[in-house]
């Protein structure tokens, strides 16, 4: 009898090895962390509130494992800010998941960010070109080369497949950031909200780096270059297309022939992003 019961133990064991865990993923789709989040927002505005009341928001007991996964998605997406931890956590509602929720002029744009905000998500937007493949491709790419357990893809790939019809990624409205920094929340930036710029370059012969679309109307992003001549200043539509970007291009290609050709030798500055 103690044998048996030594050998359950010791197969107990082998299957947790067996196991891996796949890489971080939002359990839900932005559809639903939205919803999740409007349940909070209806009762306590952008108050603290504690986690196990935010799971009687939701339907659930405070201490089943749905709390935190649902906690963990919005948090990916940004909806949501984090404090404390164990039985003190507290979640708020962000000014992002505000303005979503409260029908913003920018919410598609918010929501575009939002869809990209998770790690897993960006990765699969850059690695597919922002069109999501057959899904026994995406299997096969997330099994395989990304070591996702198998039990985790499917369900990945419906709240992927969800997140980017809600967000309407075919008809992206923002430049994607370079920069590595998807684990974070998605945020307002408070000192561009002030300047209301866009992207300062100190060079037009230096290649800017693609930020997010600030807010600097509701329907048109400024651009200011600083060129050693002096500043050039560029209004340009908020849904502009690959297909305008290349019919400007072409002005300016032509307007360039009538520039004067002195300026070649001047060194071009490095580019930084706006104040």
């Amino acid at each position: 009898m103690e044998k048996a019961q030594i050998e359950k133990r010791v197969d107990k064991k082998a299957d947790k090895k067996a196991r891996h865990r796949s890489p971080n993923y939002p359990a839900v789709s932005l559809k639903r962390a939205v919803e999740l989040t409007q349940m909070i927002y209806e009762k306590d505005r952008t108050h603290p509130v504690p986690i196990s009341i935010a799971a009687t928001r939701w339907g659930l007991k405070a201490k089943g494992s749905q709390v935190l996964l649902y906690t963990a998605a919005l948090k990916a997406y940004g909806l949501i800010d984090v404090a404390e931890s164990g039985a003190n956590r507290e979640i708020s509602v962000t000014d992002t998941a505000r303005r979503v929720i409260l029908n913003s002029e920018d919410k598609k744009e918010i929501l575009q960010r939002a869809a990209l905000t998770p790690k897993i998500h960006r990765e699969i937007w850059d690695q597919y070109n922002g069109e999501l493949p057959q899904d026994d491709i995406l299997r096969n790419y997330l099994l395989f080369k990304r070591h996702f357990n198998e039990n985790a893809v499917g369900g990945l790939i419906t709240q992927l497949r969800e997140t980017f019809v809600y967000a309407d990624m075919s008809n992206i409205r923002i430049m994607v950031d370079d920069s590595d920094d998807s684990d974070q929340d998605v945020q307002q930036d408070e000192t561009q909200e002030d300047t209301q710029l866009g992207l300062l370059v100190k060079s037009t012969d230096a290649k800017p780096k693609a930020v997010s679309l600030p807010n600097t109307t509701d329907s048109q992003l400024q651009l200011r270059f600083v060129v050693p001549s002096g500043e050039i200043l560029i209004l340009v539509p908020r849904t502009m297309t690959k297909g305008d970007y290349k019919i400007l291009s072409a002005y300016l290609v032509a307007f360039e022939s009538a520039l004067p050709g002195h300026s070649e030798d001047r060194k071009p500055a490095e580019p930084i992003q706006g104040q």
